[in-house]
């Protein structure tokens, strides 16, 4: 890879679920600028981001990287209002093959057609996972830590 290469960042990305892993995905992402809805049914969600962002922030100015760049949060209402937009989608919901399924179709419902679909799971094949969505080839893996 030559060294002028530049990745391509979300201009925005969603966060539905908003525990420990989908904030630390929320994370890192405002901390490249990337403005950031997040989807939590959880009264706790947006103090779980604030606390897990300034772990981030923290780290980030220990290891000498920049930190002034941050995207913005917004708590959304419901997952389709926070997927309605994002180029990136991260689901980061209960480890249960039956919530993720259910959820996977409501984001593939209300996303754009081109948006990015991940999902963090440990153990949970991606098969399983894609069962409910029309268009299964949009879903990754991927785990922050």
């Amino acid at each position: 890879m030559s060294s002028d290469f530049v990745p391509h960042l979300p201009r925005q990305a969603a966060i539905v679920g908003c525990g420990v892993i989908g904030a630390a995905w929320a994370a890192r992402m405002l901390l490249k600028g990337v403005d950031v809805m997040v989807s939590d049914p959880s009264p706790d969600a947006e103090q779980i981001l604030i606390d897990v962002l300034s772990n981030a922030v923290a780290a980030y100015d220990d290891l000498g990287l920049p930190t002034d760049q941050q995207g913005e949060y917004t708590i959304a209402g419901s997952i389709s209002e926070a997927v309605s937009g994002a180029e990136l989608i991260q689901e980061s919901v209960p480890e249960r093959p039956a919530i993720k399924t259910a959820v996977l179709a409501e984001i593939e419902a209300a996303a754009p057609l081109d948006a990015i679909v991940g999902s963090s799971t440990s153990g949970i094949k991606p098969t399983t996972m894609q069962e409910g969505m029309t268009n299964p080839e949009r879903l990754v893996v991927g785990h922050p830590y």
